[in-house]
């Protein structure tokens, strides 16, 4: 009799283990952050060869979506006076907060054609309540822009995206 006890405890115990890892895979899926995009770096003009020092910043929405085996994510930017899902990307979490994404691509398109692409792995924290559902969320990640042009200029240098979780009614666009 103990020993179908033990081994009716051990099969709760490994459901329990299945059901909280596919819980946690899905804590991101719906969320919004507004965050800011920054970089830093130099331009080089091609035909001349004259460097110069550069640095720019804006407000970019990154949104979630689970998609059964990996997030889908969309990257949201104001360019011309419109804001768009200008680059659209899939990528797995790391841990059981999934709090990071390795090696993660973004490519930031910005008006005039100006665009960066990026490589970093972010790290995002989160707060949930006792059902689960995340309250508080932020997003940090710093990386290489790996290819970029300003205007007619190519950018070499770094970025960042920092920002936080936001309430899908406030984002100044309807997606």
């Amino acid at each position: 009799m103990k020993s179908i006890l033990r081994i009716l405890v051990g099969v709760a115990a490994v459901v329990g283990a299945f059901t909280a890892s596919t819980v946690s895979a899905q804590r991101l899926d719906g969320l919004w952050f507004k965050s800011k995009f920054s970089a830093k770096g130099y331009l080089l003009d091609s035909v001349s060869g004259a460097v110069s020092k550069y640095s720019t910043s804006a407000a970019v929405y990154l949104h979630f979506t689970w998609t059964g085996a990996e997030y889908s994510i969309d990257l949201w930017t104001l360019a011309d006076g419109e804001w768009s899902n200008s680059y659209s990307t899939s990528a797995t979490t790391i841990g059981l907060g999934e709090n990071f994404i390795s090696d993660f691509d973004l490519s930031f398109y910005f008006s005039g054609g100006d665009y960066m692409s990026t490589f970093s792995s972010p790290y995002i924290a989160s707060t949930t309540n006792s059902t689960g559902t995340v309250t508080k969320a932020t997003y940090a990640g710093t990386g290489e822009v790996f290819d970029g042009f300003v205007g007619d200029k190519e950018f070499y240098g770094y970025f960042s995206v920092k920002g936080a979780k936001v309430d899908p009614a406030q984002l100044p666009f309807t997606p």
